[in-house]
């Protein structure tokens, strides 16, 4: 029979979920469709762009053509269906299959996580590749891959250079959509 109790009381616990809306300041979001090339990245906390001019479609990060306009944050992981893992329907997951109606921040506090050590006043970045986010000083420069996400700043930190992980930023001066 298997050991299901607890063996190991960790020091660190996360603050939150990715995705959500953490405090009580004005927030704005959009809906749209997730359409990615790769259903694998539309994975809720990472940042999304525009795929077309009717701003009805989504994809995670920049992929296809420099430039496309930023959608915003997928948020909201509560109000999704859980759709399993390969390793089974009940299995938890942040990711969400293609043509989900999701929420996209674009103003707000919100919890993500963070791919490199951060600090309270760094500016967040996201990957052209996928989506994820990555965070630096501010006035270091752009990173190599990533595009900036609009003046968010870390506000709140749980993440170290030994291990990355939870951040709160705050969203604003979020261009509006033309």
């Amino acid at each position: 029979m298997a050991n299901n109790f607890q063996t190991e009381v960790r020091r660190d616990q996360g603050f939150g979920v990715i995705g959500e809306i953490r405090l009580d300041s004005p927030h704005r979001a959009n809906s749209a469709y997730l359409n990615s090339p790769d259903a694998a990245n539309n994975v809720i906390g990472r940042f999304f762009t525009y795929t077309d001019a009717t701003a009805t479609n989504v994809e995670a990060g920049d992929p296809g053509a420099a430039g496309q306009v930023p959608a915003g944050f997928l948020v909201a992981p509560k109000t999704y269906a859980l759709q399993g893992t390969a390793a089974g329907t009940l299995e938890p997951s942040l990711q969400l299959p293609n043509n989900t109606q999701v929420e996209l921040l674009v103003e707000g506090d919100i919890i993500v996580e963070v791919t490199t050590a951060s600090e309270v006043g760094h500016a967040v970045y996201y990957s052209e590749a996928d989506g994820t986010l990555v965070t630096d000083a501010p006035g270091a420069g752009v990173p190599a891959g990533t595009q900036p996400c609009y003046a968010e700043v870390i506000r709140y930190q749980a993440a170290t250079a030994a291990q990355p992980g939870l951040a709160l930023i705050h969203v604003d001066k979020f261009p509006p959509i033309a």
